[in-house]
């Protein structure tokens, strides 16, 4: 798992150094809600319809599908993505290959450190660290509830498809949100959109505690889920939660773009997306400590609670855009 997580990550900061250079900054505010989309295609796939697959068929059938699309993939890019040859060089070699390297690592440490040295940067971390924290919170313990309401791996997976579709319309509608208006006008309203989407889940969590005092007196299972609301109450706040959560994360990003600078973006990129994704490696090492500890109905309060700190974070970040 941890050899994965590290190629994931090491290929997540290749592709966006790619995305950083091949476009210039209008490009990139201009196709952020198309480049989140694909992502959420992505996920569509791995979290329907390969879950689909799996539950349906045999988890070995998921996967090496799973791993067929990404040779695939990989063939296609190596033959139709375009080449970015300007790249510039870090330092003049000057025969030792000792300073050569202690060269490029002081360029690399300097680009990521000259990150927190822009205007207003504690505050940008902290916006970073707590602007989806609640929604990834939110998302860590979902697939726990909706399990334990009694949804199938079949069902899960359908719901997914549709909370993925979801979410892609809302990147796009996102991406043009910002596009019209500007991150600086855009930026609160898409985050109160988002935390006042995540409260829903709270109507999913609340039949739990009478299911869990039915389950603590002996009744059976399939009673116990007698209380759950029904699929598409399940699917319609899903729904809703993903397409606002889609505005959100294109307008992280294009945030994140907007404080890249020129010299260093996709060093930028990557140490920005790094502290955000810091904050969900956090919260998704203790949710589940957390939810069974206190129950669904504590957990998803917190998680919506959780978004406040970036609502009152958003007047002192300042956008020029």
């Amino acid at each position: 798992l941890i050899a994965i997580g590290l190629f994931s990550a090491t290929h997540d900061i290749a592709c966006d150094g790619y995305y950083m250079t091949a476009l210039g900054r209008a490009d990139q505010a201009r196709y952020t809600g198309i480049r989140v989309a694909a992502f959420r295609v992505a996920m569509l796939v791995g979290s329907s319809g390969l879950v689909f697959l799996g539950g349906r068929v045999h988890w070995l059938a998921g996967f090496g599908l799973g791993a067929l699309l990404m040779v695939g993939l990989a063939v296609a890019h190596r033959v139709w993505l375009p080449r970015i040859h300007a790249v510039r060089p870090v330092a003049q070699s000057t025969g030792d290959a000792a300073a050569d390297w202690r060269a490029r690592v002081a360029h690399v440490r300097g680009a990521y450190f000259s990150f927190l040295l822009q205007p207003r940067a504690l505050v940008v971390l902290l916006f970073l660290l707590s602007f989806k924290l609640g929604d990834a919170l939110m998302f860590g313990m979902s697939k726990v509830l909706f399990r334990e309401l009694g949804i199938s791996t079949p069902d899960r997976g359908v719901l997914n498809g549709f909370g993925t579709a979801a979410s892609i319309a809302g990147a796009m509608l996102g991406g043009l949100w910002v596009a019209r208006v500007g991150l600086r006008r855009a930026l609160l309203p898409i985050a109160l959109i988002m935390a006042g989407t995540l409260p829903l889940y709270l109507w999913l969590a609340a039949p739990r505690l009478p299911a869990d005092v039915m389950l603590g007196l002996g009744a059976p299972l399939s009673l116990a889920h007698t209380l759950s609301p029904p699929l598409w109450h399940v699917g319609t706040i899903l729904v809703i939660e993903q397409l606002c959560g889609g505005l959100a994360t294109a307008a992280q990003t294009i945030f994140i773009m907007s404080r890249c600078h020129p010299d260093h973006k996709a060093a930028h990129f990557a140490f920005a997306t790094a502290i955000y994704s810091l904050a969900q490696t956090i919260s998704g090492t203790y949710s589940g400590f957390l939810y069974e500890a206190h129950g669904p109905l504590v957990y998803f309060s917190i998680a919506a609670v959780a978004c406040i700190p970036c609502l009152v974070l958003i007047p002192f970040l300042r956008q020029n855009s």
